[in-house]
């Protein structure tokens, strides 16, 4: 490798132009050491990043996306899979999803101090999981997968299942009934959904102190969503699982959170739902009354 500056470099300070050779050599390297080749090409291996929410000391956040599980047909059958870590468990927190019109048309996902709770279709009573005990550790990373085989209105048994680790949580004797009814099938009285917390017709309600990973979301107008052994899958490979490439049909968001930096995580599926990081201004937890706010951060994985 021949630089023309180096020579001239050589007689003016030679200690700069053995450390200009040093370096480039070692960033080289670098380069090398973080690539992986497939085929006759060079792919470079991607970072596996994750989002975090700080949800507490007054200082509230979350990505807002154009996701809105009605114009999805996810009453008629989804799966939906995702990485978890939360970073608080007291109280009613709600990391993820909406509450939109008389709360016919939940979908969300959070916790009720040490229970869980995941909203689908109808009232908490029916259509959440509040009986169900997440055992969750702050800190510690799960994944959780929910499969709905649909509403009876549109053809399917009502049936929800929860998986924790690859595993059947809830409820351990299924069939898991539930309703979703929303106006109908379209967009109306629909609202999107947002991480970090909870739409809750337009505002963000009980947002929480987490992180999230690999969100997948499948719709299923068979009503035949993904068995216990594609769960364990998902599980077993942890982040490696590509539900693009690997998936199979019906996939209708994703949302992977490995760019890494910037305020904008993309939806994979190819349905544009990204989703973008929202400020909150509120009043310093510290009582000050400084205007603060917090966007979602980048951590590694």
């Amino acid at each position: 490798m021949k630089i023309p500056e180096n020579r001239y470099l050589f007689h003016v300070n030679e200690d700069i132009a053995k450390g200009i050779f040093e370096e480039t050599n070692n960033l080289i390297e670098r380069r090398f050491d973080n690539e992986s080749t497939r085929g006759n090409g060079i792919e470079a291996v991607v970072e596996n990043y994750a989002l975090s929410f700080t949800g507490k000391n007054g200082e509230f956040d979350y990505v807002k996306t154009d996701f809105n599980p009605d114009a999805h047909f996810l009453r008629h059958g989804f799966t939906w899979s995702f990485w978890f870590r939360p970073d608080e468990l007291t109280g009613t927190r709600h990391a993820l999803g909406r509450r939109a019109g008389s709360g016919n048309h939940r979908f969300f996902f959070g916790i009720a101090g040490s229970r869980l709770v995941a909203g689908i279709g109808e009232g908490i009573l029916n259509g959440g999981a509040s009986t169900s005990y997440h055992g969750m550790e702050v800190g510690e990373w799960y994944h959780w997968a929910i499969t709905y085989t649909g509403d009876s209105n549109t053809g399917g048994d009502n049936t929800r299942l929860i998986y924790k680790n690859g595993v059947l949580h809830y409820p351990t004797d299924p069939p898991g009934n539930v309703r979703w009814r929303n106006p109908s099938d379209g967009t109306s009285g629909g609202e999107d959904i947002y991480f970090g917390g909870r739409n809750n017709n337009g505002n963000l309600t009980n947002s929480m102190a987490c992180a999230f990973d690999e969100i997948a979301i499948y719709n299923h107008d068979d009503h035949t969503p993904k068995d216990s052994d594609w769960v364990s899958t998902v599980y077993n490979s942890n982040t490696d699982y590509n539900h693009k490439v690997s998936g199979g049909s019906g996939l209708v968001g994703y949302w992977r959170f490995n760019e890494g930096g910037g305020t904008t995580t993309k939806d994979l599926s190819g349905n544009g739902n990204h989703g973008t990081f929202v400020p909150i201004g509120t009043v310093n937890h510290t009582g000050n009354g400084t205007i603060t706010t917090a966007l979602p951060t980048w951590i590694e994985r």
